[in-house]
């Protein structure tokens, strides 16, 4: 299978994009493991995959409308 047919397959099926679908349940780990676990934000973004905690903030602010660290206080 192409990538191309690859990921206008896996489009079809999910709604998006690999990229979007693999980021989007990285994100979604993040916060559970915010809202569940003492470690520390930085350690959760690299174990994670995120480069840099900064990355990590930017990209958690845009899918959730909140810091990470707004998340840890709610919970």
């Amino acid at each position: 299978m192409s990538r191309f047919h690859f990921v206008r397959s896996f489009k079809a099926a999910f709604g998006m994009s690999p990229h979007r679908y693999r980021m989007t349940r990285r994100l979604e780990r993040a916060r559970e493991l915010l809202r569940r676990s003492p470690r520390p934000t930085t350690d959760i973004a690299m174990d994670l995959g995120f480069n840099t905690p900064s990355h990590f903030a930017a990209a958690y602010r845009r899918r959730f409308g909140e810091t990470p660290s707004q998340t840890r206080q709610a919970y």
